[in-house]
Formats: C-alpha cells, sequence, structure tokens
C-alpha cells in the first residue's frame, strides 16, 4: 500500500474512533479523570456507550457529562456529582449511588434495577421510563415530587 493511502486509512481510523469522544472500550479512573480534566462546557466528557461496571467512581465530579447508555452497573458512585449529566438509557443496576447528586440530570430511560440510592438528589431530573425496580431510594430527595410532577 501507499503511504497516502495508509494515511488516509489511519485518519478515517482517528475520525471513526473519536465520533463519539472517549474511543470505544473500557476505561480506567484514571483515564476519565483525564478527560474530565481536559472537558469544558462547549465540550463535556463524553463516556456514552462506555462498560464502566464496577469502577468506584465515589466523590468525582461527573456533572454535565455525556454518560448516554453507557454501563455503570454495579459502580460506586457514592456521593458523586452528576449533576446536569446524562444518563439516557444508561444501565445502574447494582450501582451504589448513596449521596449522589443527580439535580437536572436526564436519566430517561436508565435502568437502576437494584441500586443503592439512599440519600441521592433528584430535584429537576428527568425520570421518564427509569426503572427503579428493587433500588433502596430511602431518603432519596426530590425523587418522589419529580416522579409526581411527571407523573412516571
Amino acid at each position: 500500500m501507499s503511504k497516502r493511502l495508509l494515511s488516509i486509512l489511519f485518519s478515517a481510523a482517528l475520525v471513526i474512533g473519536h465520533a463519539g469522544g472517549v474511543m470505544a472500550g473500557e476505561l480506567t479512573v484514571d483515564e476519565m479523570q483525564a478527560e474530565l480534566d481536559a472537558a469544558t462546557p462547549e465540550q463535556p466528557a463524553d463516556f456514552s456507550g462506555h462498560d464502566l461496571s464496577y469502577l468506584d467512581l465515589s466523590g468525582m465530579d461527573l456533572s454535565g457529562a455525556n454518560l448516554a447508555a453507557a454501563d455503570l452497573s454495579n459502580a460506586r458512585l457514592e456521593n458523586t456529582r452528576l449533576e446536569g449529566a446524562s444518563l439516557i438509557g444508561a444501565k445502574l443496576n447494582g450501582a451504589w449511588l448513596a449521596g449522589a447528586d443527580l439535580s437536572n440530570t436526564n436519566l430517561r430511560d436508565a435502568v437502576f434495577v437494584d441500586a443503592m440510592l439512599t440519600g441521592a438528589r433528584f430535584t429537576g431530573a428527568d425520570l421518564q421510563g427509569t426503572d427503579f425496580s428493587g433500588a433502596e431510594l430511602n431518603g432519596a430527595t426530590g425523587l418522589y415530587g419529580e416522579l409526581a410532577r411527571q407523573r412516571v
């Protein structure tokens, strides 16, 4: 193959790989933090579609991050800031979100089966189609008001 063709193929692979933000595959906490550090309000961190299961993201600031369709099953998100994040269609089965701030977060079609949400904050969250089956919700603030207001 010519160098020009290889260069074109390599460039195309980079464009395709970065189209969703971070390239596909599992990420480490350090890789996520680097992406968060590089994020701006105009270009928020993008972890959409990633397998983030079993990661300990406790205390991290994921405000405004795109976590749509991410797999956060069994992840530890205790006291994590998710304010204004997109969790559309995310899987949070068995996740630990005690004390997490989910205010103004888009949780449409997110799944929290058997998740621990004690003390989590949901004020202003979009809960359309969200599944809380078997989730521990004691002390969750704003959740019931949002469920009633949105008639979910």
